[in-house]
Parts: C-alpha cells; sequence; structure tokens
C-alpha cells in the first residue's frame, strides 16, 4: 500500500494600497515599497500612486522610499490580503550657515 502525504503549501497574500504626500494629498509616482528584511521583494507606485505585492504568509516590515521624503516603515502580519493608504512626509532639511 503506498501511502501519499500532501505537503501544504504556503499561502501567498496582497498587500496593496496607494501612497500620498501628507500635506498635498498628491499621490506618489515611483515610491518604492520593499520588504524589509528581503529587499529583493518590492515593487514601485504607479501613475496612480498604487502599488501590489504578493508575499506568502507571515510577519513583515515594509519600507516606503522616496526621494527627499522621511522613509515609512510598517509591520503587517500579513494573514489576509491588507489593503494600505499611506502618507508621507518630506524631509526637513536644515542648511548651516
Amino acid at each position: 500500500m503506498l501511502c501519499v502525504q500532501g505537503i501544504m503549501a504556503q499561502k501567498n497574500y496582497t498587500i496593496s494600497g496607494t501612497i500620498h504626500d501628507s500635506k498635498t494629498g498628491e499621490v506618489m509616482i515611483g515610491a518604492a515599497v520593499i520588504v524589509k528584511d528581503n529587499p529583493e521583494i518590492g515593487t514601485v507606485t504607479n501613475a496612480y500612486g498604487f502599488f501590489s505585492l504578493s508575499v506568502p504568509e507571515g510577519k513583515y516590515t515594509f519600507a516606503i522610499h522616496y526621494t527627499g521624503y522621511d522613509e515609512v516603515d510598517t509591520t503587517i502580519d500579513l494573514r489576509q490580503n491588507v489593503k494600505l493608504n499611506i502618507e508621507i512626509s518630506e524631509k526637513l532639511m536644515q542648511l548651516h550657515t
């Protein structure tokens, strides 16, 4: 008698959303969204500031980067599809005289 055991594949879930400027509400085109523990996994926002990323179930810290803006990190225990609206703020730069 042959016994076959099925291997449970890890489920993938999608994290998606839109990235906006916190002051103007303008969508951020080309903002990077990466998995902080594995920077090879990531995406960039489209012309509408929208991103979508599918990853296996688990806890992740996502980093949002955009030139001239503060990095935003958000940690999510991904056990279902998640939709986010993220606001990012311009970096304050001080000039020293």
